[in-house]
């Protein structure tokens, strides 16, 4: 039986396993600097951040009204609303009273609708400007409807692709790649591009910044910044964005 002194001795480290842990324990030790002798951080060149576009797609650069208030006016049903849809056409307002609103859900949910709506004059042209000619990140951003959503979504991408990608060279960045689909708008500004984007937008999102694009839907907000026609959209944006935005790339 092994006395006590003979398990003590076995108990300690050899003299080159003490050479190591010394070793290991200068390496892992870090030695705190005075502040006069610490290396300071070097600063950090400022960079200007590249802004991101998010533009919308109904009543902003497709026009849905048109072809909405077209079908609604060769329904069968048009002269039991037509004075409430005249009054709508006149005076503006976000929401369709609720005897137009059931007929015109049912007309954007046919196959082919939001495929085959015509653009706003100038609105391809404005958006490809925007990329290629001030260097901004520009997106799609569009919200689905509730009825007829399937087709909604796929004539919505049929259309960016129609009139932004055709004829582009392999390899090019396609624009129907930048299609957001989202119902609820005001959550973009948590994502990546906070604080450095502007939202492009005829209805009121709750998304800070947005500049509104100038439709019915807009019409009773008053001293707020405005695009008022894809004509003059350099002029006006370009006009709006020192003062919600600041600086850009």
């Amino acid at each position: 039986m092994a006395s006590k002194s003979d398990n003590e001795h076995k108990a300690l480290p050899s003299s080159s396993s003490l050479s190591k842990l010394l070793k290991d324990a200068k390496t892992n030790t870090t030695v705190s600097q005075s502040p006069s002798t610490a290396s300071k951080p070097k600063p950090q060149k400022k960079t200007s951040q590249k802004l991101t576009v998010f533009v919308d797609l109904d009543g902003t650069i497709v026009d849905t009204d048109k072809a909405v208030f077209k079908a609604l006016k060769e329904h069968p049903k048009y002269p039991e609303f037509k004075d409430e849809l005249d009054k709508v056409e006149k005076e503006g307002g976000v929401e369709f009273p609720p005897t137009v609103d059931v007929v015109a859900k049912h007309i954007m949910a046919q196959p082919g609708f939001f495929a085959n709506l015509e653009p706003i004059p100038g609105a391809i042209e404005a958006l490809k400007a925007m990329q290629d000619k001030y260097g901004y990140d520009v997106w799609f951003l569009t919200a689905p409807v509730k009825h007829g959503i399937e087709e909604c979504v796929k004539g919505k991408m049929l259309w960016v692709k129609k009139h932004f990608d055709l004829g582009k060279e392999t390899g090019d960045v396609r624009w129907v790649d930048k299609v957001i689909i989202m119902k609820k708008k005001r959550f973009i500004g948590g994502g990546p591009v906070r604080g450095h984007f502007v939202l492009i937008d005829d209805t009121e999102q709750g998304v800070e910044p947005q500049i509104y694009f100038k439709g019915r839907r807009n019409a009773h907000l008053e001293d707020v910044p405005r695009i008022h026609s894809w004509a003059t959209w350099e002029t006006d944006f370009l006009a709006c964005l020192p003062s919600i935005v600041g600086p850009v790339n």
